[in-house]
């Protein structure tokens, strides 16, 4: 395994972070000096050090985005093994989310989630670059030409990038809402008593439904995946709008009753995984999820180690829920996306643990990012092939720069059966098709590339 020693003027922890990022997403051990000897120096009194290559610590940048370098390098080494704009605290601007920062409230919609007009990556035009990855190409290159050092990649031979295919358990059963009781103790009220005025309409909907199963697509989708050698990630919730919690933005099924059951046990056998879809509230409390995740391990039978919030709805305090997650016990989430646009978040086509200033250190659970959501892409296109090519273009990115990105498809929406999402299903079936086709890509479920980096960490 190759080795660079290194010295930072800023020995704040942060930095430590930064590096170690850096260094396990190139495949690089790095070790911290504190002598005047090292491969790098990081700083600002480069004279003083003897090494053999130097990035050059900006105090002040006025423009995180260096929008330059990702045209060119070569001219901004400006002196024989210098290089004069700061990456390293422009990855941590990104890994921050610090373009994001001051927020009012017109930037969010309705339900507390960031407007794609109103953001960092909208204003600058760089939603449709991981920044992060580019920045990273870069150092490996300086590295190579400076150090002579090539790095090992994070990807699994012969793969230049991987895409995790994952899916949204919201509405499969659209009369579940018949399934409810009457009465139930500590119910959310509002919500029974709305059910229970519901139901004779819905009784009637579904004696006139020529297909009341159209949405419950499970098999058709695994059956589709499997055929082209994939597995992937589904994510359920295990409480629904009756829970006293919960919002009536929640799901109404019951991962309780048979069906579901013998759902999680098709995927078991045919090593699918099973997440947890958190509750639309579920960020107020930790307790909260350590119950949804008892709850669904419990009706599943199986553990459970990844997480996406309903909704994308994290609350006002993004990093706090992540937090939360850690203490809840997970081992990665995949909530941090565009609700109303395909684009990379943060500027970041690779799996990293989000910074939290207020502990001074990194969660300890993964985030693996989503570029792309079904919602994101109808009704603005009108036909599956625009909207194919529109997710071509995207993946053919992350593959240059060697990423891994997250697709995020709902389970009636995945499949072409139903009237409702034809042209939803038909699109990730062309998806799926074009990456079964690419044996440059690994296509697979987020649990497989959640334990195959951490593995990668681990050995680093």
């Amino acid at each position: 395994m190759e080795k660079i020693t290194y010295i930072s003027e800023d020995k704040s922890s942060f930095y430590s972070y930064l590096f170690n990022f850096i260094f396990s997403s190139l495949g690089i051990v790095g070790e911290r000096k504190d002598a005047n000897h090292c491969d790098l120096y990081y700083g600002d009194k480069i004279n003083n050090i003897d090494c053999r290559f130097a990035i050059r610590q900006v105090e002040s940048q006025s423009d995180e985005l260096c929008k330059e370098i990702l045209n060119q390098f070569n001219e901004f080494s400006n002196e024989e093994g210098i290089f004069s704009k700061d990456l390293i605290s422009s990855i941590g601007f990104f890994l921050k989310d610090m373009g994001n920062s001051e927020l009012r409230s017109h930037d969010l919609d309705d339900f507390g989630r960031l407007k794609f007009k109103k953001s960092f990556q909208f204003r600058v035009g760089v939603s449709e670059i991981p920044v992060v990855n580019v920045y990273l190409s870069l150092i490996k290159i300086l590295f190579q030409r400076n150090l002579g050092i090539n790095g090992k990649s994070i990807l699994p031979k012969g793969k230049h990038c991987a895409i995790g295919l994952s899916h949204d358990v919201d509405f499969p059963d659209k009369y579940a809402r018949l399934d409810w009781p009457i009465f139930k103790r500590k119910a959310n009220i509002k919500n029974l008593i709305t059910n229970n005025a519901l139901k004779p309409y819905l009784y009637f909907k579904r004696f006139l439904d020529k297909d009341p199963w159209d949405f419950w697509l499970f098999e058709d989708i695994i059956a589709e995946e499997q055929r082209l050698g994939f597995t992937s990630t589904f994510f359920f919730s295990s409480i629904n709008s009756s829970n006293s919690y919960a919002s009536s933005r929640d799901v109404v099924y019951d991962v309780q009753k048979e069906k579901f059951k013998k759902i999680f046990d098709i995927l078991k056998e045919n090593d699918f995984e099973i997440g947890l879809h958190a509750s639309y509230n579920a960020y107020k409390d930790q307790d909260r999820f350590i119950l949804e995740k008892g709850v669904l391990e419990d009706a599943a039978k199986c553990e459970i180690i990844g997480l996406r919030h309903h909704y994308w709805h994290m609350g006002p305090r993004t990093e706090n829920t992540l937090l939360m997650h850690e203490g809840a016990g997970f081992k990665y989430d995949s909530s941090l996306a565009f609700n109303d646009n395909i684009g990379f978040r943060r500027n970041i086509a690779l799996p990293y643990y989000p910074w939290v200033d207020a502990i001074s250190r990194p969660i300890n659970v993964m985030q693996i990012p989503v570029f792309c959501m079904d919602g994101n892409l109808f009704p603005k296109f009108d036909n599956s092939q625009d909207a194919f090519f529109e997710i071509k273009r995207y993946v053919d990115v992350i593959k240059k720069y060697n990423g891994i990105g997250i697709i995020d498809w709902h389970v009636r929406t995945s499949y072409p059966k139903n009237e409702e999402y034809w042209l939803w299903g038909e699109t990730y079936s062309k998806v799926i098709k074009y990456l079964a086709k690419d044996s440059e890509i690994w296509t697979t479920n987020l649990k497989n590339i959640y334990n195959y980096i951490a593995n990668k960490e681990a050995v680093l």
